[in-house]
């Protein structure tokens, strides 16, 4: 039986159990992940294992895929253990290494009042990534380590059992034995857009009607960039963790509520704000980069949970 260090977080939803790489050989990390995952167990949506005593600490998901959520958990784990300098004002910036990418992703965290991590990762593109109009209502957006296509609500109702019904919506785009895809619904209620994913995982061979998607808001705000105006998006000071002020509408990011590591990207850029299953928001930008595109997602994240957990295998 193996006894294993953890950590559980909450990124606005999407429960993620982050392992030591030395604690799991690689041979056996996906049915550790499985059984981790399992609601009889620890319970999570997924399980990443990483290695924070690197000098550029690294993550690798469970099925090799590529999570914008899970490296923001890393991020704030990094920030609340101290593994990264604060700079002065609670919070840091560094870089991760992470599977299903190929250069590190850039990470900011910074203390919340409550206690929580606000966490925002910045992938670097060499150019926008594929997207696909399959159909109307439906487009397809390959990131770099995952696939989504995305379904507007209008022409496309939720299934009534997602389970069954995703590996065939999969299968027929030749998603399935991907390392990772989702199928993200996507509508709008009260003026706010919001998100119902389901994510398969190959490796893993599981399906989750997930409570919240990084990439899957991030494959969002890329469809939004390219189809609309970022100023349809109404944001509400109320969804800011750090202000708790009433609602007011804008169409630009607080200072307050938003974490790039400069005053011009927090002032100047729109962010679209993606309602999350968990009622939580992951907010997110694209921008023409120096050397691509920069896509931005963050958010809140909850350290749950930490101890050991135990696992017999085979």
């Amino acid at each position: 039986m193996l006894a294993i260090p953890f950590h559980k977080m909450s990124p606005g939803g999407n429960t993620t159990i982050l392992v030591p790489h030395s604690a799991v050989d690689a041979l056996h990390r996906a049915p550790v992940a499985t059984r981790l995952m399992h609601g009889l167990h620890l319970g999570a949506e997924q399980v990443g294992f990483i290695d924070m005593g690197s000098s550029i600490p690294r993550l690798d998901m469970m099925g090799g895929e590529f999570c914008g959520n899970a490296c923001r958990c890393l991020a704030a784990l990094l920030l609340l253990e101290g593994r990264v300098q604060d700079d002065g004002q609670g919070g840091s910036t560094g870089r991760i290494a992470a599977s299903g990418v190929s250069t590190p992703v850039h990470f900011t965290a910074r203390h919340l009042p409550d206690g929580a991590v606000d966490a925002s990762i910045r992938m670097d593109l060499p150019a926008m990534p594929d997207m696909v109009d399959i159909a109307p209502g439906m487009s397809l957006v390959r990131l770099p380590g995952i696939s989504h296509l995305l379904l507007d609500l209008a022409l496309h109702p939720y299934p009534g059992r997602p389970g069954e019904t995703v590996p065939g919506i999969l299968r027929r785009y030749g998603l399935d034995e991907a390392p990772a895809a989702g199928c993200i619904w996507f509508g709008e209620n009260g003026g706010r857009r919001f998100i119902k994913p389901v994510v398969h995982v190959r490796d893993t061979a599981t399906i989750h009607e997930e409570t919240a998607c990084g990439s899957g808001t991030l494959a969002l705000a890329l469809h939004l960039s390219r189809h609309a105006a970022p100023a349809a998006d109404a944001i509400d000071k109320a969804a800011s963790p750090a202000t708790g002020k009433p609602a007011e509408r804008i169409t630009r990011v607080p200072r307050d509520c938003c974490t790039p590591p400069d005053d011009a990207e927090c002032t100047n850029d729109a962010w679209h704000v993606i309602g999350q299953p968990s009622g939580a928001v992951i907010r997110a930008t694209v921008k023409a980069g120096a050397d691509g595109i920069e896509a931005w997602i963050g958010g809140p994240v909850t350290l749950i949970a930490q101890g050991k957990a135990f696992v017999s295998i085979a």
